[in-house]
């Protein structure tokens, strides 16, 4: 059946860093073989628009690190899109966290108190303390939260809170394969650590990705819909448009 429901569509993984978007990728490539699912996260992956018509035919999802909107054009079969988001504080804790010594973005934070680390990030509009989930599920540099509701109603199955995972994938897999398939649980985790007290600073990165705060809230509060319509707007979201 998979074959079936991939034939004239193909699903787009907006992947947001550390919101349990490598569950999503390891239950689907579990789910329907890892032959169709193109990663874009490593710096050799093929993009697709150096692919021949049959290696995109291959492709059942496209993830990774890219934007709404990104690799559209390369790709002729209608899109449809999933997500998963997460507390945007809860979110960059979990971001500083994972950093390792090989991360481009060490350098910033290394030996450094969260409170310092959010202070310098917000200062200079680093990109993960700035909105990252409007912007990345809306294609915009400057996103308002309106054109994040609409492009998710508009162009994604759902948009998953990043503890409900599993639920998504179990939905995704049953309207796609015909099966009740129950993905093991993957993670992408980094070394559990204490979480300082960080003072004023909590509220000042709240406010700073008001925007994605509110996202946040609106999936908790319409992922069940979502979850519950899943067949029908797979059926009928057969045209992805920016907001």
């Amino acid at each position: 059946m998979a074959i079936t429901a991939f034939r004239n569509k193909i699903l787009f993984h907006t992947h947001v860093e550390k919101a349990a978007g490598t569950t999503i990728v390891e239950g689907l490539k579990e789910g329907l073989g890892p032959e169709h699912v193109h990663d874009m996260r490593f710096p050799n992956a093929t993009p697709p628009r150096s692919m021949t018509p049959a290696d995109k035919s291959r492709i059942w999802v496209l993830t990774g690190h890219f934007h709404f909107g990104a690799h559209m054009e390369a790709i002729a079969r209608p899109k449809i899109f999933i997500a998963s988001v997460r507390h945007p504080l809860d979110r960059f804790r979990s971001y500083v966290n994972y950093i390792g010594t090989s991360h481009p973005g060490y350098k910033y934070i290394a030996g450094k108190p969260l409170a310092q680390v959010i202070e310098e990030y917000l200062r200079d509009r680093r990109p993960a303390a700035d909105n990252q989930m409007a912007r990345a599920l809306t294609g915009k540099s400057m996103p308002t939260l309106q054109w994040a509701i609409d492009n998710i109603e508009r162009n994604y199955l759902f948009v998953a809170p990043h503890r409900r995972v599993n639920e998504a994938l179990a939905s995704v897999l049953q309207i796609t394969t015909g099966e009740t398939i129950t993905p093991a649980n993957h993670s992408n985790k980094g070394p559990k650590k204490v979480f300082e007290d960080i003072g004023e600073w909590e509220d000042r990165f709240n406010a700073a990705n008001a925007i994605d705060v509110e996202l946040h809230e609106y999936v908790l509060e319409n992922f069940d819909r979502w979850i519950a319509s899943a067949p029908d707007r797979w059926a009928t979201i057969t045209a992805a448009k920016a907001p």
